[in-house]
């Protein structure tokens, strides 16, 4: 299990564990943390940018892993 930590301008932040090599976009859904995202998470439109401040992202073609 991996701890995230999702850090907002605007609520309060928030912590979830989940199991390694998931998906942030259904990480995200999974735990009720609304991400714009009208791609479905394909990269094509920007809106469900992430900024990594600490570890990393294994990114494989258009689905990155964490």
């Amino acid at each position: 299990m991996i701890t995230i930590k999702f850090t907002f301008d605007d609520q309060p932040e928030r912590v979830v564990q989940t199991a390694e090599h998931q998906n942030l976009l259904d990480i995200c859904r999974k735990n009720g943390i609304g991400v714009d995202a009208p791609c479905n998470g394909n990269g094509t439109c920007g809106k469900c940018l992430v900024k990594i401040v600490d570890g990393y992202a294994n990114k494989r073609g258009s689905q990155g892993t964490i």
